[in-house]
């Protein structure tokens, strides 16, 4: 999960503090297709047992939507099976598996890939807050000696630059 944060640290905004739920969408989208691919076991249960095996295509895309390509996979996986079926996930709640009814009944393309965006941010946001709190402390520090590091090279360069 370090790694995951450490890319978070390198792709957030420089007055970010370690917060996961303030980091702009398309970040937390990227931490979130990492940890689901490195993660692979949680798919089986975010996804209903009509897309077994399916889940890394799914992510694909979702997160990478192109021509509601998320749509179109994820209704070619659950055709022919019944409606309950299609719907029941581990991840999804009673009220969440009327909604994906009316979805699969006549939803919009973009309407079902938010849906399973939000399917997943609350599955899987715990982790990955707690990861933030737990590894951004650690990665800034370290990032911060970096950069002392690299200025006192600097300096020693320079010094030696001007002896000579």
């Amino acid at each position: 999960m370090k790694h995951i944060v450490e890319k978070i640290y390198r792709d957030a905004h420089k007055l970010w503090e370690g917060d996961f739920k303030n980091l702009a969408p398309e970040i937390q989208d990227m931490a979130f297709r990492h940890y689901l691919a490195e993660n692979p076991a949680l798919l089986d249960e975010i996804f209903p047992t009509c897309c077994s095996g399916g889940g890394p295509l799914l992510i694909e895309a979702l997160y990478e939507d192109q021509f509601n390509r998320f749509d179109r996979v994820y209704r070619a996986m659950s055709m022919f099976k019944p409606l309950e079926e299609v719907c029941e996930s581990e991840a999804i709640s009673a009220e969440k598996r009327s909604e994906l009814k009316r979805l699969l009944m006549g939803g919009s393309p973009a309407e079902m890939t938010d849906f399973w965006k939000i399917i997943i941010y609350r599955y899987c946001r715990n982790a990955l807050c707690a990861a933030c709190d737990e590894w951004y402390r650690d990665i800034d520090r370290e990032h911060m000696e970096s950069l002392l590091a690299d200025m006192q090279l600097m300096s020693i360069r320079e010094a030696a630059c001007e002896v000579h």
